[in-house]
């Protein structure tokens, strides 16, 4: 079965999610004001109403966390085309059963998750940081909203390009606008890097959930396998250089440097497939 036809699915719907990310950051960017930011600053990050605005995250996300779920319901449902062609017969099993909905659900809410509490991390200590240098809390509150969306080492990083820029005798007016450059080119990469990641994610869950219930039809042998398949390119990493080709059964892991993979992604942006592996029929 050839990979490409379920992965292509995860680069069809990779720029809708990547344009969703960055609407709900904006979105939460808009909703901290000034004051909620200056009044944080000056609680040590421990304010309600910046709690509020971070919780509601998930709601901006909901459309992202749809696009997820799609990702791996249409997954499934074109590796279950490809497994009836593979065998050469007609009709179809049910992958979109309440265990794969549901599945499919997680898969979103996971990416909700780990959005919502890297960004929560990354303001606190973003708030640390400012308290540290004495910097006035309303002069923080300005630096900090453009940074709203990226993980504590991104955030970080402008912050400390921003204090170069200071020491260096730059005006704060054209440090603060540097500084917000700087953040709007990294939330872009961050949007692409989110988008490339998650999508794969979902798609490569989607066809193993569709694996797994023509296993458990008796759609599939016992002895099938699934391989990971690299890109073979300049852009190849020793991570997936190294589990390029390797086999096991549809219920085993994959062995990599990164710990067991169902499949892939096996990083972030990883570009990597699965592909069904049937048993040679024995001949007379």
């Amino acid at each position: 079965m050839k990979a490409s036809a379920v992965y292509a699915i995860a680069d069809r719907l990779a720029p809708t999610l990547r344009r969703q990310w960055l609407t709900a950051v904006a979105a939460i960017q808009d909703q901290l004001s000034i004051a909620i930011l200056a009044e944080a600053v000056l609680r040590g990050g421990n304010s309600a109403p910046l709690n509020k605005v971070i919780n509601s995250f998930p709601v901006q996300l909901r459309g992202a966390a749809a696009t997820v779920a799609r990702i791996f319901e249409d997954s499934a449902q074109q590796a279950e085309v490809e497994i009836f062609k593979r065998l050469r017969m007609g009709g179809r099993f049910d992958i979109v059963n309440p265990k794969a909905v549901d599945v499919a659900a997680r898969q979103g809410a996971q990416l909700v998750r780990e959005v919502t509490e890297s960004t929560r991390d990354a303001i606190r200590a973003v708030i640390s940081r400012a308290i540290t240098d004495g910097i006035p809390p309303r002069e923080a509150a300005k630096f900090i909203r453009p940074l709203v969306g990226l993980t504590e080492r991104q955030a970080l990083a402008v912050v400390n390009y921003r204090t170069s820029l200071l020491g260096a005798g730059g005006s704060p007016t054209t440090v603060q606008a540097a500084a917000e450059r700087y953040a709007a080119k990294l939330q872009r990469q961050r949007a692409v890097t989110i988008a490339r990641t998650e999508t794969v994610r979902a798609s490569s869950a989607g066809q193993q959930a569709a694996w797994d219930s023509a296993r458990a039809d008796g759609l599939l042998p016992s002895n099938t396998l699934k391989e990971w398949q690299a890109a073979e390119d300049e852009r190849l990493c020793p991570i997936c250089s190294a589990l390029d080709g390797q086999k096991v059964p549809l219920n085993d892991a994959f062995q990599s440097s990164n710990g067991a993979l169902d499949g892939p992604p096996a990083h972030q942006q990883c570009r990597c497939r699965t592909s069904l592996v049937f048993p040679k029929r024995e001949t007379a």
